[in-house]
């Protein structure tokens, strides 16, 4: 079966990485269907404006070329046309394309595409306590991944490098501060508690900052996961975290909490801009659920 495409490329993610592929993409997807449209999409109002005029066209693929924030920029839009996303890696992280299995090559990505198919996966909504709405596909980070965030974002590091020197730097400068957490429980049961951690993260996907391992990372199960990690208690041990986490096994870490919800509010208790899928939000609480709509993604088969 012939599909029929709208191509959309990030001219920021990546450093203009996503603008550079445009051109390799549209020649690897005519040769599977029909491109109808192939633009470059300025950051960030124009985003759903563009998506929108694109699903109008009556395609089937919504290509998003781009990091985490640009894909998931697309996504909600995508979902409500109930049309397909084909996400290409060309930002920093690629921590969404990495949880659904596609390649970080664009090449690779094109090899196996005969062999992919449209999956339903879950986003998160997460509202401000001023009422504002942002979509989300991969994490909501909330202490020491929303600092680790801003400094790669501003690093002259390049993609993942940049996420690992950031961490390092932030483990051993940054110092944990106290949040209020209220979540529902497995039973419907909404309860609130007082923590003290360096972080509190919303984790949808499995892998954040470039491929650190933080979650179990089901995207279809109607879920995500409440990480907090406590203070270690000396630079030996604050080290050592480190380390698992560029490891991959920062869950084995005795300082590791997980929280499997379908709500929670964090309201960290001290100024802090809360972070998803790489971009800054907000400061002040976050309040994180699953979606009702779920997003149809072209990837390999699970």
């Amino acid at each position: 079966m012939s599909l029929s495409f709208a191509v959309l490329a990030s001219t920021r993610s990546g450093r203009g990485h996503s603008a550079r592929c445009l051109r390799q993409v549209v020649k690897e997807l005519s040769r599977r269907g029909n491109v109808l449209l192939a633009q470059q999409v300025s950051w960030a109002k124009e985003v759903s404006q563009v998506v929108e005029h694109a699903c109008a066209l009556d395609i089937d693929v919504v290509v998003a070329i781009g990091g985490d924030g640009f894909v998931a920029a697309c996504a909600p839009t995508v979902a409500a046309w109930q049309k397909i996303l084909l996400p290409i890696p060309a930002g920093s992280g690629n921590d969404f394309v990495r949880s659904v299995g596609l390649p970080l090559d664009v090449g690779e990505v094109f090899a196996g595409f005969e062999g992919y198919c449209s999956r339903q996966v879950d986003m998160l909504r997460v509202t401000g306590q001023s009422g504002q709405v942002k979509y989300c596909l991969g994490a909501v980070s909330t202490g020491i991944d929303a600092a680790i965030n801003a400094a790669a974002n501003a690093s002259r590091i390049p993609g993942a490098l940049g996420y690992r020197s950031a961490l390092l730097q932030a483990a051993l400068r940054y110092k944990p501060f106290p949040y209020l957490i209220e979540f529902r429980d497995e039973t419907g049961q909404r309860r609130r508690y007082r923590h003290h951690a360096y972080l509190a993260t919303c984790a949808n996907t499995s892998v954040i900052g470039g491929g650190i391992k933080i979650a179990s990372g089901s995207l279809g199960d109607g879920m995500f996961e409440l990480v907090t990690f406590r203070k270690p208690p000396s630079v030996r041990k604050i080290l050592q975290a480190v380390s698992m986490a560029n490891a991959g096994k920062i869950q084995e870490n005795e300082f590791y909490e997980v929280t499997r919800l379908a709500w929670a509010k964090i309201t960290p208790l001290v100024p802090i801009v809360a972070y998803a899928d790489g971009d800054a939000l907000w400061q002040g609480s976050v309040e994180v659920a699953t979606a009702s709509q779920r997003l149809k993604v072209l990837a390999p088969v699970e």
